[in-house]
């Protein structure tokens, strides 16, 4: 996908590219992970940072997903999932329509070789939204033993009472 430095548009443009199946919300969250995605590129990677000939720099729809997941984790955390789910954002096709609103739309650009099955179910929103927040099995299997070891062993400098 292509960007340029503008930010998304006004209100009313904004009116014009939203799809109802989707928050605008929504628009402005790609929007903003995307030149996120960009900046980030651009930094690990200098000669990609310079826009083509009309101004603009273009970022592959696999790279724009990583992006949107990644800012999406940042931004929002363990609440990630719901929050895009509740701007109707249910799965990486989706993000897909939005781009492709966006691209219709004039807001983004894109090239020949771009199309809507780059975003086609590329990963499962609960992996990649809740697994970063699921406890290991490690960090489980050591809690339960402690929880074991607490309730069967009495603490050390509990002292046990006389009785008359």
């Amino acid at each position: 996908m292509d960007t340029n430095d503008e930010r998304f548009p006004t209100k009313e443009a904004k009116s014009d590219i939203i799809d109802s199946q989707y928050a605008g919300a929504a628009y402005s969250f790609v929007r903003e992970a995307l030149n996120r995605t960009v900046a980030k590129i651009a930094k690990k990677s200098p000669r990609r940072s310079a826009p083509d000939a009309v101004g603009t720099q273009h970022i592959s729809g696999a790279e724009l997903l990583e992006g949107l997941r990644e800012f999406a984790l940042d931004q929002y955390g363990p609440l990630a999932e719901l929050l895009l789910y509740h701007w109707g954002v249910k799965k990486t096709d989706d993000f897909g329509n939005i781009v492709f609103n966006m691209v219709e739309a004039g807001v983004l650009g894109k090239t020949d070789n771009d199309k809507p099955e780059d975003f086609s179910d590329k990963y499962n929103f609960a992996e990649v939204f809740r697994r970063p927040f699921l406890p290991s099995r490690a960090t489980v299997k050591s809690v339960a033993r402690a929880v074991v070891a607490a309730t069967t062993t009495p603490p050390a400098t509990v002292r046990k009472r006389k009785t008359k």
